[in-house]
């Protein structure tokens, strides 16, 4: 059972996603300070600097607030930007600690099954799709979707790329569904860009569902099954957008008992205060330590007794393969991202486990990559960073 709990607690708004009743995903939504956007926002910004020694320009997109433009972004374009010029430009990478947001102007936008970006000519179909699904979805839809594209190139000038999701997986998504999404969001970009040429500086072009939408229409993608909530706004919100949709299989239930609260009834504080633990203990008696610092995460993996005699190796193995399970959730749980050290047990002669980390990785719906074993035997793999790890979010100013 996949299931998502949204509630308040001390005044801030939270996620909490289970699978199969284990707390899988966290998240929070931390109150802004000044004028700090969210990811996928869209503003007018204005070059600032541009910097040739490290290929990048500094928007100003609100005031008092600078991105960070690659220029590899621009393509071709970059030979024609200047200082003071005005353009759109997107939220990519979020703003963490002292860094700057990371912008693009290859501006996207998502829906259930499909991506359209500017200043891009793929079609293109997510890796997790199963292979004879790729091939039926390609061969019912690709030919339409290349004529989208045709027909925004006649009308706007520019290129698009469509990506079809892996939210497209499940055999109730129609083609026709695909495409009358990829249509509306065509237009939608096409508006958008048409319009961003008559706006002012710092104009929000696009700008974010609330925290609850946000949850619903992410966890939607990954076949979340019921939603509670003790929140009757946000439950009266989100039944409403799975009535527009036609999601009628998603149980959402308003939980209502005040002798006994929503944070209790799934123990969200214990959660709380475990997810921000370095030790994690396994289940076989063994346990690992999680170590975050700016420049990379470290876990640990430890027997937890003194193993020795013939059972030493099928010991390892056993403690190696649950680690190797648990390291992979705590991972998406507590939003680590760069580059993330795991020291195994006797990494380099039992390294079985290493199969099961990758197919942990494939649930993750944030890119993670096992990339290799050191010399010195640590697995390394990183993963792509969209957000500030759930540790910052709950202790800011540690």
């Amino acid at each position: 059972m996949k299931k998502l709990i949204l509630t308040e607690i001390d005044g801030k708004k939270y996620s909490f996603y289970y699978e199969d009743d284990l707390l899988t995903e966290m998240d929070v939504l931390v109150p802004s300070k000044g004028n700090v956007a969210e990811i996928g926002q869209i503003f007018v910004g204005q070059v600032k600097k541009i910097l040739p020694n490290i290929q990048a320009a500094f928007i100003e997109y609100a005031k008092g607030q600078n991105g960070f433009l690659p220029l590899s972004d621009l393509g071709e374009r970059k030979d024609y930007l200047k200082c003071g010029d005005l353009l759109p430009v997107q939220i990519e990478k979020a703003a963490v600690k002292t860094k700057d947001p990371v912008l693009s102007t290859r501006l996207a936008l998502s829906g259930h099954y499909t991506v359209v970006q500017l200043y891009d000519s793929r079609i293109g179909y997510s890796a997790k799709l199963m292979q004879e699904r790729k091939e039926y979805l390609r061969a019912e839809t690709e030919k339409d979707l290349k004529a989208l594209q045709d027909g925004f190139k006649e009308r706007f000038g520019e290129c698009i790329g469509i990506v079809v999701r892996t939210s497209a997986e499940k055999e109730d998504v129609t083609p026709q569904m695909i495409l009358d999404e990829a249509k509306a969001l065509s237009e939608q970009l096409g508006d958008l860009y048409k319009h961003s040429k008559m706006r002012t500086l710092y104009s929000v072009l696009y700008g974010k569902a609330s925290f609850g939408l946000q949850k619903y229409y992410h966890f939607r993608q990954l076949g979340v099954e019921e939603i509670v909530t003790d929140d009757k706004d946000v439950y009266e919100e989100l039944s409403g957008a799975a009535k527009k949709d036609g999601f009628t299989e998603l149980n959402i239930r308003f939980y209502e008992d005040p002798d006994y609260p929503l944070r209790a009834l799934y123990s969200l504080q214990t959660g709380l205060e475990e997810v921000l633990f370095k030790k994690v203990w396994l289940k076989c008696g063994g346990f690992l330590v999680i170590e975050e610092t700016e420049a990379l995460s470290v876990i640990d993996v430890n027997s937890g007794k003194n193993i020795s005699g013939k059972e030493r190796e099928s010991t390892f193995a056993k403690i190696n393969r649950e680690a190797a399970i648990e390291s992979a959730r705590q991972i998406r749980l507590r939003n680590l991202s760069g580059i993330i050290l795991i020291d195994f047990i006797n990494c380099k002669e039992e390294s079985s486990f290493i199969e099961v980390l990758k197919q942990e990785f494939l649930k993750d719906p944030v890119k993670t990559y096992f990339v290799d074993i050191t010399p010195l035997g640590l697995v390394e793999i990183t993963r792509q960073k969209k957000t500030a790890p759930l540790s910052e979010k709950l202790m800011p100013n540690r």
